[in-house]
């Protein structure tokens, strides 16, 4: 191979380093903006319900985030929240009638002999 092959052939390489930097580049300055959105986000929430719950706002968008926030507070109390409430219930109350089914099968795997002929375990 010939030296003006050979660079040639390293440059190709070079360029080809160069674009998988560029690329990793761009991945990165993508996530970090993702993450300073995310966190720009939060602390907008964050704000928004340090207005929402103030007692007495003393400024207009204090006032009006107060407002919405009670008349929001106020929809949600008499339509939303007692349908999820009655959800979580029912989903908590299967998984501890789950729970409680996978215990009494392992009790029941582990001391067969103990429950087939009514023989309690001393104490």
């Amino acid at each position: 191979m010939k030296l003006k092959d050979k660079c040639q052939e390293k440059e190709t390489q070079i360029e080809a380093l160069d674009d998988t930097a560029k690329e990793m580049k761009q991945d990165i300055e993508s996530k970090v903006d993702q993450y300073v959105d995310s966190v720009v986000n939060s602390e907008m929430k964050k704000e928004f319900m340090r207005y929402a719950t103030l007692e007495n706002p003393k400024t207009t968008l204090g006032k009006i985030v107060s407002k919405a926030f009670k008349t929001f507070k106020e929809w949600w109390d008499k339509t939303k929240k007692p349908e999820i409430a009655e959800k979580a219930k029912t989903s908590i109350l299967q998984k501890l009638r789950e729970s409680q089914a996978i215990v009494d099968q392992r009790k029941e795997q582990q001391s067969p002999n103990l429950n087939r002929n009514n023989i309690r375990p001393e104490r």
